[in-house]
């Protein structure tokens, strides 16, 4: 009988102390302040519309764990690059769009507390531990900083913008167009989808606008040189 009360007296005081823990991450997180931060999102304009109306849903992977990824202000070009990328990424998935429309969301999204992940967390062990969010400041494909938001509640969209002919974000490196190491398969073929609209090269599969803007023309020496 004396083990018997020892071992339950032992663990009362074990489940006390994980009762005082949860209590004080509570009153820790009462007493933190909200802050707001603007984040942004890449995607196709069909998923950014979806977005607007619906809210978030979370992924269920990523280098970070689940959640809803962003990239912060000085970062927005890598998530222009993610919504350019998309058409190509998506085929022959449910998340396959029927043209090629890029899109970036603007949100406003409240933190409280968030941690700095060093490395790879896909288990997102850092949400079982109270915070809001966390970020790396480089990850496996990239040198940029990404975040991860494990409530979709504290994200508030407030505009879409269609990133069609305002110019591509990879620059002379676009996938579409040409080789590219840090994507699988470039050059993909096809028009780019960010370059501006008007004539494009005519030779096959170039995808660039004409030097001159018009038709039955090429963008330059190289490609016509090509043709021979």
């Amino acid at each position: 009988m004396g083990c018997g009360a020892s071992a339950s007296s032992k663990q009362e005081d074990e489940d006390s102390e994980d009762d005082d823990c949860e209590r004080c991450l509570v009153e820790e997180l009462e007493e933190v302040p909200e802050k707001v931060y603007k984040m942004y999102h890449g995607t196709s304009m069909t998923s950014a519309r979806q977005i607007e109306a619906e809210g978030f849903s979370p992924s269920t992977e990523g280098e970070l764990g689940p959640g809803v990824y962003f990239v912060d202000e000085d970062n927005v070009d890598k998530a222009r690059r993610f919504a350019h990328d998309e058409f190509h990424r998506t085929k022959d998935t449910t998340r396959a769009t029927a043209s090629n429309e890029p899109a970036l969301l603007e949100c406003e999204v409240r933190l409280r507390r968030f941690y700095k992940v060093e490395g790879v967390d896909r288990e997102g062990s850092w949400a079982n531990q109270g915070f809001d969010a966390a970020f790396t400041e480089e990850t496996e494909l990239s040198q940029s900083t990404e975040w991860c938001v494990a409530d979709p509640s504290r994200i508030t969209v407030l505009s879409v913008l269609d990133l069609q002919g305002l110019g591509c974000p990879w620059g002379k490196y676009c996938p579409y167009l040409g080789e590219n190491s840090k994507v699988e398969g470039a050059p993909w073929g096809g028009r780019c989808p960010c370059q501006p609209k008007g004539p494009i090269c005519k030779r096959p599969d170039c995808g660039r606008p004409t030097w001159n803007g018009e038709e039955n023309e090429y963008c330059g020496r190289t490609c016509r040189n090509r043709d021979g």
